[in-house]
């Protein structure tokens, strides 16, 4: 996890010379495929899973923590994603403040990152070393594509 944050703060604050800086020193795009998807042994033996999904944001923290949420999976239970309440402005300081728009219709984070919302995709199944640590709800996975 500390990997990821590391590298997420490198890619928004580091300038042409490799300093660290206060402020983000570009503008960033993030382009998640979902289309068919992993599960399982990620990220290096996973089972191919059909999710038809395209994740799009101009934060790289937004587009990971809808990503997540449409797994299936609480970002809250996720270590990376502890990066938000820091000091560096990420752009996300809590859920609350993404706006997110699922088949062109807005969803309230309260509700997107909610157990009651009614996902499309059926949750992921995890690493098996994750599994009963980050999932939303307990919920059997969605099927697998060969």
């Amino acid at each position: 996890w500390r990997m990821t944050a590391d590298l997420a703060r490198i890619i928004h604050f580091a300038d042409r010379d490799g300093v660290i800086r206060d402020v983000p020193q570009r503008r960033l795009f993030s382009l998640i495929d979902g289309v068919i998807a992993g599960e399982g042994e990620g990220p290096l033996a996973p089972r191919a899973r059909l999710a038809g999904v395209m994740v799009m944001s101009e934060n790289l923290l937004a587009a990971d923590l809808a990503a997540t949420r449409l797994m299936g999976f609480d970002p809250r239970k996720i270590k990376q994603f502890s990066i938000m309440g820091g000091t560096a402005d990420y752009g996300v300081r809590k859920l609350e403040d993404l706006e997110l728009y699922v088949s062109g219709r807005q969803i309230p984070a309260k509700i997107f990152f909610s157990r009651e919302w009614n996902c499309p995709i059926p949750p992921f199944e995890p690493h098996p070393g994750w599994i009963g640590h980050i999932e939303l709800a307990r919920q059997s996975s969605g099927a697998t594509i060969s």
